[in-house]
């Protein structure tokens, strides 16, 4: 019962949040009761990745990363291959709450008033970056994880390592013939390459990604 709730919570999450909250909620429930801490790690990490979609809910996205990696956390031992990919999920995710921000700020012509507190929230991103990566290295994902280190590394304006991490991502996505992330990486390649003035090489990694 709780997987069937868990599903139709992923199946409303684009078109009825509330009705996914609600489902994903009752899910929880279930899942805390039979102490199914797979399902329970995995329903906190959708909740949070629903939660950083609305508007007002971000601290409570963060409570629910938090809980998801704790959960995975303590017990990791029993299926390291599953929590381990729990784990690594749900730190990219909570990277990717507190990178999507700076990003908006940074291609926006506001002014930034408080640049320490984003030099922060960059270094916290790219520490859940790294800690999802440390954990997802041998699955599916491991390319989603390379883009966003690239993204962060983008925003630092460390555009070596930036291209290093996008190349390795777009790699990584041949392997699997995941056409997404490939697409990701080459977009990523583009931003680069145009914000270093080489327009070349930016094109061709565009014209790639079509």
């Amino acid at each position: 019962a709780a997987n069937i709730l868990s599903n139709l919570g992923g199946l409303y999450e684009s078109n009825d949040e509330e009705k996914s909250y609600s489902y994903y909620l009752r899910s929880l429930s279930l899942a805390e009761e039979v102490k199914d801490y797979f399902r329970i790690a995995t329903l906190y990490n959708n909740i949070g990745s629903l939660l950083d979609k609305k508007d007002g809910t971000v601290e409570k996205a963060k409570d629910s990363y938090r809980k998801a990696i704790q959960v995975a956390k303590d017990h990791f031992s029993e299926a390291p291959e599953r929590f381990g990919e729990a784990l690594g999920m749900s730190s990219n995710n909570f990277g990717e709450l507190y990178l999507k921000p700076i990003e908006k700020i940074m291609d926006s012509s506001v002014r930034i008033s408080n640049a320490s507190k984003l030099r922060a929230n960059l270094d916290t991103a790219i520490s859940l970056f790294r800690e999802g990566e440390k954990y997802l290295k041998e699955t599916s994902n491991f390319p989603l994880v390379l883009n966003n280190l690239g993204r962060a590394q983008l925003i630092d304006k460390n555009f070596s390592k930036a291209l290093n991490y996008y190349a390795q991502s777009f790699r990584e996505a041949e392997k699997s013939s995941n056409v997404m992330y490939k697409i990701k990486a080459l977009n990523g390649m583009g931003q680069t390459y145009q914000k270093i003035g080489n327009f070349q090489q930016a094109i061709s990694s565009f014209k790639q990604a079509e």
